[in-house]
């Protein structure tokens, strides 16, 4: 609680009309200026038919079903507009501007450090290593986080990363943990987790209260329209974050949707097409290693290849000639493309242009 900002501790969240669903139950709702008169017919959809009416800020039944999925408690959920509005969120909590800092490990995803930008706010970048980009330098991370004069409130480690697609090992993370206990928050963001290896770091949260973990529909479960991201953390952080999120963060329509997608048989339909999706992206790494054009490939642990190539723009231009695009990352990491994993048949157009 001393990481939090003097402000947000003292401030008086805004009271929504519409704070729990039990408030509108066989209600007659006049509190909120709402316009009675929903504008679509009858017989088109349920959800539809109440757009008319400010939503639940955090629905209670997608909150529980979240909790089920990642095998936590209620109150340690935050339903967020996708992961971006998350690490928003984060900043705004803990970091002072022109105060405190951010530590991340380039190559990273690329919202770091536009948000601390935004926020005015340092970012002290401690390079992964390794030729696969999947070690952090925890000695020096440490350092920067428990000095005497350390302005570091928050450690952003993407994993699987982004856009390398490698995986750091458990015990790195670990690592941070034990030595900055106290000291900053940790951020593990699994945008891309259900694709390795590795089990999430949530099991780890009931031991390590300055961890937070950010996961996403929009990979794994295809849903990246939906924007629909999901904080996991103490519940004291959950608490001070609910007031400072939007007053009505989720749209009834992306609730709506968010449940059906988190049915035991959708789980279940999502895993299977993640076991395919992993087996495509064996494939073409198989495929394309021994490619003239291609220099290496990251092993990748994401839903996305990262090939290191000698001209990246000319490769991304060639194949955006033949109606192609995929994305040069060269600014992160030197030669580097990305590569989506798409159906089998679009997998095999990427093979056979190169």
């Amino acid at each position: 609680e001393h990481l939090i900002r003097s402000n947000i501790k003292a401030l008086k969240a805004y009271a929504s009309a519409r704070g729990t669903a039990k408030a509108m139950e066989h209600m007659l709702l006049m509190d909120a200026a709402e316009n009675p008169i929903s504008p679509f017919f009858d017989h088109e959809s349920e959800h539809q038919n109440k757009l008319n009416r400010y939503p639940e800020p955090q629905p209670k039944d997608l909150i529980n079903a979240f909790a089920n999925l990642y095998d936590v408690e209620s109150h340690n959920i935050l339903i967020t507009r996708g992961s971006e509005e998350a690490i928003r969120l984060i900043l705004q909590l803990f970091c002072n501007p022109r105060e405190d800092a951010i530590l991340t490990n380039p190559p990273t995803f690329g919202m770091y450090p536009i948000e601390a930008q935004i926020h005015d706010v340092e970012n002290i970048q401690i390079e992964r290593i390794g030729n696969d980009y999947n070690q952090l330098q925890i000695d020096k991370i440490v350092h920067n986080v428990v000095k005497a004069d350390s302005k570091v409130k928050i450690v952003f480690v993407c994993n699987p990363g982004n856009p390398s697609s490698t995986l750091i090992q458990e015990d790195q993370i670990i690592d941070i943990l034990n030595q900055t206990d106290g000291k900053s928050i940790i951020v593990v963001d699994e945008a891309y987790i259900e694709f390795s290896d590795q089990s999430s770091f949530t099991k780890h949260l009931a031991k390590y209260p300055n961890l937070i973990v950010l996961r996403t529909l929009s990979k794994a479960y295809g849903l990246a329209g939906l924007r629909c991201g999901v904080v996991i953390a103490h519940h004291m952080i959950i608490d001070y974050l609910r007031k400072i999120i939007a007053a009505y963060p989720v749209p009834t329509t992306t609730a709506s949707l968010a449940l059906s997608a988190l049915s035991d048989e959708r789980i279940a339909h999502m895993r299977q097409n993640n076991t395919k999706i992993c087996e495509e992206r064996n494939r073409m790494i198989k495929a394309l290693k021994n490619s003239p054009h291609i220099e290496r490939i990251l092993p990748s642990q994401a839903n996305f290849l990262c090939v290191l190539v000698k001209d990246p723009a000319r490769f991304v231009a060639d194949f955006k000639s033949d109606n192609i695009l995929i994305r040069d990352r060269s600014m992160s990491i030197p030669g580097a493309v990305n590569i989506a994993i798409g159906h089998h048949d679009d997998n095999n157009r990427i093979i056979q242009r190169l």
